[in-house]
């Protein structure tokens, strides 16, 4: 059975999305929506998907890009509402990766991931991206043995599936 998503989908999809971020030709033209990183964020869930992700050199340095920490970043005057719903999942999206074995290990090798999710620890626009930091950093810097608060009421749970045919 051939994925619903091709590599070169990916190759796409990753150009665009860079591009509505960092407005360096035409994405300046499109303004920022609360629901820019969701197709990311779709991918990321799917562990079918993350190897994909992770074979574009482009995508961790996205995603932290995406978080838009950097006082300078093109979309900093976006609104607060917008910016925040955006951080959001691209936390999700690196906690989602951080759960993924391979994932992971690549985050590790990224020396900017652990300061960026420390830093939206401390002053991330929502809640939910600390929430997202916090998780993402248990998982990469264990030895760091932090406790991490964990509201039970807001839990979900979360399966992840691969379906196959069978001739």
């Amino acid at each position: 059975m051939h994925s619903l998503v091709a590599e070169k989908d990916i190759d796409g999809f990753m150009a665009l999305d860079v591009e509505l971020m960092r407005c360096e030709s035409w994405g300046g033209a499109f303004p920022v929506t609360k629901h820019q990183c969701r197709g990311m964020l779709n991918l990321c869930i799917s562990d079918s998907a993350k190897p994909m992700l992770l074979g574009s050199s482009e995508y961790i340095p996205h995603l932290l890009d995406g978080l838009m920490l950097d006082p300078e970043h093109p979309r900093k005057d976006t609104d607060e509402q917008i910016k925040s719903a955006v951080q959001r999942d691209f936390a999700e999206c690196i906690q989602q990766l951080s759960l993924f074995g391979p994932g992971g290990e690549a985050l590790k090798k990224n020396p900017d991931v652990v300061s960026a999710l420390d830093t939206l620890v401390d002053k991330a626009w929502s809640e939910e991206a600390k929430v997202c930091a916090r998780g993402a950093l248990k998982q990469l810097c264990p030895e760091r043995g932090e406790a991490v608060e964990v509201d039970l009421d807001a839990l979900h749970i979360m399966m992840s599936c691969k379906q196959s045919a069978s001739n």
